[in-house]
């Protein structure tokens, strides 16, 4: 194959990386209105009560920083925000593993069914499913070291990121 014929293929995936890219976007603006949430009712009541922006990654922040009122049972519920931002980062996981095929291309599928798995998990036990998305984001950041697609400071967080949750949750449970 020469050149143009790579270029012909990867612009055929274009509107995967762009898709994915809107994914991941979406998926860390929950995030970050969630966290804004958080930051506005302490400041407003000085405690914290559930709502609907309250998602599991931002339960574990409470939760450590020694919030009033959460306990540890409100991880094991099945929250619709929790899903929808699963299903996002399930989705941005096309795009990487567009990107990384060819860097692994077994290892590239491993992380990519990890997120869809852990939905399904998540959905049947309530709890479980999350550490799935995190090994999806802890194998494909090893991916990304092997291709310099992306900058190794990238997988480097991906790895940290990784390795923290499955650290906090071993905590927990």
């Amino acid at each position: 194959m020469d050149k143009s014929d790579i270029e012909a293929m990867d612009s055929r995936w274009n509107w995967i990386y762009k898709f994915s890219s809107v994914t991941a976007l979406i998926a860390g603006i929950l995030f970050l209105i969630a966290g804004i949430e958080l930051i506005i009712m302490v400041f407003q009541s000085g405690t914290i009560n559930g709502s609907f922006w309250s998602n599991w990654l931002i339960l574990l922040f409470k939760l450590h920083a020694g919030f009033n009122g959460i306990q540890l049972n409100q991880l094991y519920v099945l929250n619709l925000l929790d899903i929808v931002i699963m299903v996002f980062i399930a989705l941005t996981f096309l795009g990487l593993y567009v990107a990384l095929r060819r860097a692994s291309k077994i290892w590239s599928i491993i992380a990519l069914i990890q997120p869809f798995l852990g939905i399904l998990i998540f959905i049947a036990t309530q709890s479980a499913g999350r550490s799935a998305v995190m090994g999806g984001i802890l194998v494909i950041s090893f991916v990304m070291l092997q291709n310099n697609t992306f900058k190794n400071f990238t997988a480097f967080l991906g790895i940290i990121a990784s390795l923290a949750y499955d650290m906090e949750n071993r905590k927990i449970t």
